[in-house]
């Protein structure tokens, strides 16, 4: 596939998703039709996302606790949990919907690439707070907005998600069931797992 076609596939993944997504599973989705170049977009805006947003926290909070360690705790927590959840889930997704293991990935990758992006503006909002006011009243702010924001972009990105099965034929019922125990479960597991570990590891 030449770059040129690569460059227009990457554009109608991220102008008309479903559209691209309907067009991938009615030619059996492979290597072929889903190019490498669209693979290493989509992961590059979901792990520079989540890589970002995380650290703008870390920012916040480091400045804070004047510990440097605080930013990797907190970027750690966030962006370690978020890549393997959505592992775990692509994998029962693909077992409990019965879809092509490619299609699911590029499901996946297309809704975290989303977030990613959104995660990115999230990331200035969160700079900006921090460095507009003093890093000791600055924390509360930024702690109750990153809550709602989260829970925002939850239900937005499950949304999303679902809009993208549906035009595969797959029941609403599952996908949020998987949605909800699987991704955000191991989610929520996992981070309280690194959690633990690194302030264990903070504290030795």
């Amino acid at each position: 596939m030449s770059f040129v076609e690569e460059v227009r596939q990457i554009r109608n993944s991220l102008l008309r998703p479903k559209e691209q997504l309907v067009n991938f599973n009615a030619q059996a989705a492979t290597t072929k039709t889903i190019p490498y170049g669209l693979w290493i977009c989509l992961a590059l805006l979901a792990v520079i996302g989540t890589t970002t947003y995380g650290a703008s926290l870390g920012y916040v909070y480091s400045s804070r606790f004047l510990n440097p360690l605080v930013l990797l705790w907190v970027t750690a927590v966030l962006t370690g949990p978020a890549g393997i959840s959505w592992l775990i889930f692509g994998l029962v997704l693909t077992w409990f919907t019965r879809l092509n293991p490619l299609t699911g990935c590029y499901v996946c990758l297309i809704t975290m690439a989303y977030g990613g992006m959104i995660l990115m503006l999230a990331s200035l909002v969160n700079l900006v707070m921090g460095m507009s006011r003093p890093a000791m009243t600055v924390a509360e702010d930024i702690c109750g907005f990153n809550e709602i924001f989260l829970i925002i972009l939850d239900v937005l990105m499950a949304w999303f998600f679902t809009a993208q099965m549906r035009a595969l034929g797959k029941p609403i019922w599952k996908t949020l069931t998987a949605w909800v125990i699987v991704l955000n479960g191991s989610f929520l597991l996992l981070s309280v797992l690194v959690s633990t570990t690194l302030l264990a590891a903070l504290g030795s």
